[in-house]
């Protein structure tokens, strides 16, 4: 009667130990969507300072180095402040609280601690050993080496994904900025400004301006330490990066070590590549090329992150070769209406990544998110029935194997529920957008040559990089800097009470249901079926407004991109 009681007591703390699992697994499940519920609810949040879950290295009010009077400035050796907050999800699942443990990596102790009770329980075992319990320990090792899978299956499907948190600098780097004296006042601040923005907008560690004679013009970012001061700098640069001007110029891609040495790069490779993972080269017309290097394989895979860095190499072509830009349609400042603009399908489309081939896991990335699943649940029926279609008696080392493999059965199978969406939010869907509107490219004959083409610039960025369908530049008057993309037949450009508000106070505010909201109607410009709208003011006489085909429809990320935008808008425009 004991070992029946023994028995007992033995599959109550199995069980306790599974409902342990499902909670700590179904609590990320339930903060998901808790969250993806609060984003739904179409209130007027308002963006503080110069981006949603960014944390800037200058003033709230002057542009990071807008102004670059000291060639050799260096910037706030801080390195905490370079990172952004990931608005992505992310492939962890069990979320237990322990002091000094990674939560992330729990699946991975459990099932250690679990292969270890096998083979303890194994070893313990006196006499013939049933082959109920030899089954059972089967079934527990696989599942048990499944779990230990799980940290790096997750952080490998992460990286295909493009949800990697912002890799932190490496110790012994610290932050340097240099530029060339040849560049004039007006090129050193394009030049600025768009390495500023790109540092802290994506995952790149350092942004160099080579020119096609070999020559670094401008490097921002974090090299190793000690850094160089000033021209140093920009000459062991050239020193190090002179011999791949070629590979520059014709730009492309290697996310770790294994593609830079298909393009002739050598990793390690003096002080810009020293430490490189991952580059990504775009040509800057005829003029030399721009280089975004980080410390961490993979770590500009997303698309968006490569868009902007394209978008930035355009506006780059632009200013360096004087601004003449090589599209026909940017030889023109003040673009007539109906004229089509670059599209995101297009340039996803144009831009092809030499050198860098496409990973299994990135491939098959659906069929790795349900390996935990196909392991996992059917690793447990077989559990069950191999406990009770068995036939014997379980003995208490059975009963042993199968308190060890129960809960990572547990863990693996709803780790492949939630990896496989089956508890997770679904992403909002596009609406249609084009039953009462017509795409338009309208920029003010008021508009400077040089604000003309900026306005342009933005507007081919933004449509290229986010889901903006809609675009208006207003002044406080009223009209309209720029209208671009989809716009209400028969609507007015003014300025309503929302947009009033964020002149007044220099905040912006996302509307992340405009269908629910109140003042809907003051975006009477927009097609009536927008769903979600961005207002966000350059200045206390001039507001940025964007419109999206989807509720929520502007990311974390896409919010800090608009930031970095309205800033050099108004430093254009108050010269």
């Amino acid at each position: 009667m004991a070992p029946s009681i023994a028995i007992r007591h033995q599959w109550a703390i199995m069980a306790f130990l599974a409902v342990s699992a499902c909670a700590g697994t179904l609590q990320s499940a339930l903060k998901v969507s808790a969250s993806s519920l609060s984003r739904q609810k179409g209130h007027v949040r308002s963006l503080r300072g110069r981006g949603i879950g960014l944390r800037r290295v200058s003033s709230a009010r002057k542009p990071l180095g807008m102004a670059p009077r000291s060639r050799s400035r260096f910037l706030d050796r801080r390195t905490d402040r370079w990172t952004v907050a990931s608005s992505e999800l992310d492939y962890a699942v069990i979320r237990f609280k322990i002091p000094g443990v990674d939560e992330e990596k729990l699946p991975g102790y459990l099932g250690a601690a679990g292969l270890i009770a096998l083979i303890v329980n194994h070893f313990t075992s006196e006499g013939d050993i049933p082959t109920a319990q030899v089954r059972s320990e089967v079934i527990g090792t696989l599942m048990g080496i499944g779990c230990l899978a799980i940290p790096s299956l997750s952080s490998a499907l992460d990286a295909a994904a493009g949800n990697t948190e912002r890799p932190p600098p490496l110790a012994g780097t610290e932050q340097g900025f240099a530029l060339s004296d040849d560049l004039p006042e007006t090129k050193a601040v394009e030049i600025a400004w768009a390495s500023a923005s790109l540092l802290i907008n994506t995952n790149a560690h350092r942004l160099i301006l080579l020119r096609h004679d070999g020559e670094v013009m401008g490097a921002r970012g974090f090299f190793p330490s000690p850094c160089p001061k000033a021209d140093n700098l920009l000459r062991e640069l050239s020193d190090n990066l002179g011999k791949y001007t070629e590979v520059g110029r014709k730009g492309g891609a290697c996310s770790d070590r294994g593609g830079m040495e298909d393009l002739g790069i050598s990793p390690g490779d003096g002080l810009a590549l020293r430490n490189a993972q991952s580059i990504v080269m775009e040509p800057i017309g005829s003029w030399g090329s721009l280089w975004a290097i980080t410390d961490a394989p993979r770590a500009l895979s997303k698309s968006k992150s490569r868009t902007w860095l394209k978008s930035m190499a355009r506006k780059l072509t632009m200013t360096l070769n004087e601004g003449k830009e090589s599209d026909k349609d940017m030889n023109s400042p003040h673009t007539s209406s109906h004229q089509v603009s670059m599209s995101p399908k297009e340039s996803t489309a144009s831009y092809v990544v030499d050198g860098e081939a496409e990973g299994i896991i990135t491939k098959y990335r659906q069929a790795f998110r349900s390996l935990p699943l196909a392991v996992g649940f059917p690793g447990l029926l077989l559990l069950l029935a191999n406990r009770f279609l068995s036939g014997d008696t379980p003995t208490e080392h059975v009963t042993q194997a199968d308190l060890a493999s129960f809960p990572l059965g547990t863990a693996l199978t709803l780790t492949g529920l939630i990896w496989s969406d089956a508890v997770r939010a679904r992403e909002p869907v596009p609406v249609s957008l084009t039953q009462d509107s017509a795409y338009v490219v309208n920029i003010s004959p008021e508009a400077p040559p040089q604000l003309a083409r900026e306005l342009r610039w933005i507007w081919d960025s933004l449509s290229a990089a986010t889901r903006c369908k809609s675009l208006a530049v207003i002044r406080e008057d009223g009209t309209a800097l720029i209208q671009a993309g989809l716009a209400r037949k028969g609507g007015e450009v003014k300025v309503g009470p929302i947009t009033q508000r964020a002149m007044e106070t220099e905040k912006g505010s996302l509307i992340a249901n405009l269908q629910l909201n109140s003042g809907k109607m003051e975006f009477a410009y927009f097609p009536e079926a927008t769903q979600s709208v961005l207002v966000k003011p350059a200045s206390s006489k001039v507001v940025m407004v964007l419109g999206s085909d989807t509720v929520r429809g502007f990311t974390q990320v896409d919010q800090a991109w608009v930031s970095s935008l309205t800033e050099k808008l108004s430093v254009t425009m108050s010269k």
